[in-house]
């Protein structure tokens, strides 16, 4: 609203348009926006449900863009009138709302983190991190929404003196979860089959994806930060010359080599890294940055680490400066 001529009702009409677009984009899937702005979508959509199935009917009503809301409507579950529609048994809007909700607890966060690794800083040696929260999350999902919207569903359709109440909510909500979880396995499945197990699971029995060789350059290649080196060493006393966290060293290049190809063809580098192992371990063991540091500023540290000890470790160095070329995703290079 840029000026007093404005009225209130322009500006009305105007949300109006552009909210009813919006969402009948992204129900009937008609547009090509990016994927993070449909989690936005539907977190609007369900906040704001009750009002804007009264806002669709009333456009209907008022046969203003009203062919767009009637179509929002039926995806919503309504028809024109606003009544609920029925399907398969299950209540349409019902089933809309539990799918929103599963979409936004198990996606969302899961998007925010697909973002963090697009970013222009050194995600090289964060993207294995982000990698195990998104297996953390298919594990190990807080089904928050899905669980309100369930329970306010099924308690208002149950008499509060029914008898077996408790059991008859437990054996409808179990059923909502169940959809719920239909709802993502799709994206669950993809995710293994690329990706496999990031992390091995307790039964041991890890799946090999298609990409699995990357996620383990990813892995391998947090050895040269040399704040989570120490970490991924267990370096205790590199002064008194730790054998174990030598022998972990030398295996951690051997296996970065075998899934780094820039590395594996130069044997003169892995027999310098091997020769420069014990100082790098040793200049390790003092590398801090300060608490609470964002991805970028540590990136930052990362950096500067390097550029203030490249000179007394020129074969980590050049290893490191190998490994940052590396970009997990081709957002930075589309940028």
């Amino acid at each position: 609203k840029a000026a007093d001529s404005v009225t209130d009702t322009v500006v009305e009409q105007v949300c109006t348009l552009v909210s009813v677009n919006l969402f009948l984009m992204f129900i009937t899937h008609s547009c090509d926006a990016r994927l993070y702005y449909s989690f936005d979508i539907m977190a609007v959509l369900m906040a704001q449900w009750p009002d804007v199935l009264l806002h669709l009917h009333a456009l209907v009503e008022q046969e203003c863009c009203e062919a767009s809301a009637a179509k929002c409507l039926k995806a919503l579950g309504r028809d024109e009138k606003g009544k609920p529609l029925q399907s398969f048994g299950l209540d349409t809007e019902h089933k809309v709302k539990l799918e929103l909700a599963a979409a936004i607890d198990f996606g969302r966060r899961v998007r925010d983190v697909c973002l963090e690794i697009e970013a222009d800083d050194l995600v090289v040696l964060t993207t294995y991190d982000k990698l195990l929260y998104i297996e953390s999350r298919i594990r190990h999902t807080n089904w928050s929404n899905v669980k309100a919207v369930s329970a306010e569903f099924h308690e208002r359709l149950i008499p509060l003196n029914a008898i077996g109440r408790e059991a008859l909510l437990t054996t409808k909500m179990k059923a909502d979860m169940d959809h719920a979880q239909k709802v993502v396995a799709a994206a669950i499945k993809y995710f293994q089959s690329h990706f496999g197990s990031i992390d091995t699971p307790s039964n041991g029995e890890a799946i090999v994806g298609e990409m699995s060789h990357l996620v383990n350059f990813f892995k391998y290649a947090r050895i040269v930060d040399p704040f989570k080196a120490r970490v991924l060493l267990r370096v205790h006393d590199p002064r008194a010359h730790d054998v174990r966290a030598g022998e972990r060293g030398m295996g951690l290049i051997a296996k970065l080599a075998s899934v780094f190809p820039a590395l594996e063809s130069d044997t003169t580098l892995i027999q310098s890294l091997k020769d420069e192992l014990p100082k790098y371990l040793s200049m390790c063991q003092y590398a801090e940055h300060e608490p609470g540091l964002s991805a970028p500023q540590i990136s930052a540290a990362v950096s500067t680490w390097w550029a203030a000890n490249a000179h007394g470790l020129p074969a980590w160095a050049k290893l490191a400066a190998r490994v940052f070329l590396v970009s997990p995703t081709s957002a930075a290079v589309e940028r």
